[in-house]
């Protein structure tokens, strides 16, 4: 039994190891760039991941992907602390009259207001939390992707 077992794993491992160099690197991600007006924004992971700061006071923020993946800068997801769970949006989530509410939740509302490139607006009332606030956003799709994380002072 212990014989097979180690033909059997002798077998497997090549193809483990395959497996595990397939392109899941995140080297094979390509950023979407925006310009982002509202917010002061931060980069990392070379435009992987956006990181605003917006004040207590809220903002107006506008994301206008630019460049060669502007084609993919469609507003994918959207999250924020006090949600069930995340909204999903696609391409055709732009369609039709625009501007166009895509999400309306205690004062916040994210809108589609362009589809050449995809315009996305976010706009953030005053934080009467009492407390700092998180808000998550993914752009695109596949390896073309950008995701925003927008922090709210307290």
């Amino acid at each position: 039994m212990k014989t097979a077992a180690r033909t059997l794993l002798c077998f497997l491992m090549p193809l483990l190891t395959l497996s595990c160099t397939e392109k899941n690197d995140v080297t094979d991600f390509e950023a979407i760039d925006f310009e982002v007006t509202g917010a002061t924004v931060k980069s990392f992971n070379d435009g992987l991941l956006l990181t605003l700061d917006v004040p207590s006071t809220g903002a107006d923020i506008v994301f206008t992907p630019v460049g060669d993946h502007a084609k993919s800068g469609f507003l994918y997801s959207f999250y924020f602390q006090g949600m069930d769970d995340y909204r999903y949006f696609s391409k055709e989530s732009y369609s039709g009259d625009l501007p166009k509410v895509l999400f309306e939740e205690d004062g916040i509302l994210v809108i589609a207001s362009g589809t050449d490139p995809y315009v996305t607006e976010v706009e953030i009332p005053v934080n009467t939390s009492g407390k700092a606030r998180e808000f998550e956003m993914s752009f695109g799709g596949a390896y073309t992707v950008t995701n925003v994380t927008i922090n709210q002072s307290k």
